[in-house]
């Protein structure tokens, strides 16, 4: 199934709506989107770390044939984790880059320092 498929640029769903999060709007001009997305993203990234750490000692007890389905789940979970990582540059630079023009520049930075902390 995979096979068939086109690779992606990195950076192909900031031009392919369908590949945006029920909500994700990158033109959005608001600081607490950007911070919402900074803190959506990290939490996909902290849970395909967590996948990928736990296939990795669960393949060194697994038959030789299983471990080689894992090894391609790895590999996917790997390209959705950079995908994760790129929006969530994304938005960090989306959120300095609002935050220098913010009508309430203490109120934008207690956002951008939660968002950092979570």
């Amino acid at each position: 199934m995979f096979d068939d498929m086109p690779p992606r640029r990195e950076m192909t769903w900031l031009t392919d709506p369908a590949m945006l999060l029920a909500g994700e709007d990158p033109a959005s001009r608001e600081v607490r989107d950007a911070v919402h997305w900074i803190r959506v993203f990290r939490e996909l990234i902290d849970m395909t770390s967590a996948l990928l750490e736990r296939s990795e000692s669960a393949a060194r007890v697994m038959h030789h044939d299983a471990v080689t389905e894992v090894r391609g789940t790895q590999r996917l979970l790997r390209e959705q984790r950079a995908q994760y990582l790129a929006r969530y540059d994304f938005w960090q630079g989306r959120a300095a880059a609002l935050s220098r023009h913010a009508a309430s520049p203490a109120a934008t930075d207690q956002l951008l320092r939660e968002a950092a902390g979570a």
